[in-house]
């Protein structure tokens, strides 16, 4: 097996410095745990992630959930048109019992730079 490097630049799709594209919402990056009763029900996962792709698009969101092996079960990549919005769509699934998240908000990159540059 191949060895491979995976950062947060080698998300597809993504604003800011990547893809050449000025970022005009919120990007979130939420790491995911599947609670204890995630995992009782992982069988269900796949009826999960229509009913949360669902909300997503009934809140006027793009959902791209990563699955991963490592620290998290799950990467989700939302964008939404203002962090109250994805406040709202994080708390909603939250709330189902199934999840456990981190928020990460994305910063373009050269924003980063130019604050990185700034620091004496």
């Amino acid at each position: 097996m191949g060895a491979f490097r995976f950062t947060w630049l080698d998300f597809p799709g993504r604003g800011g410095a990547v893809g050449g594209q000025e970022s005009t919402h919120a990007d979130l990056h939420w790491p995911v745990h599947f609670t204890d009763q995630g995992i009782r029900t992982i069988k269900d996962v796949p009826n999960r992630a229509q009913r949360t792709e669902s909300l997503a698009r009934e809140l006027g969101c793009t959902l791209t959930p990563y699955p991963t092996i490592g620290p998290y079960d799950v990467i989700f990549m939302l964008e939404a048109s203002d962090d109250k919005t994805s406040s709202a769509f994080f708390l909603r699934v939250g709330a189902t019992g199934n999840l456990r998240t981190t928020t990460l908000k994305v910063l373009p990159r050269e924003d980063f730079f130019e604050v990185a540059s700034s620091v004496p």
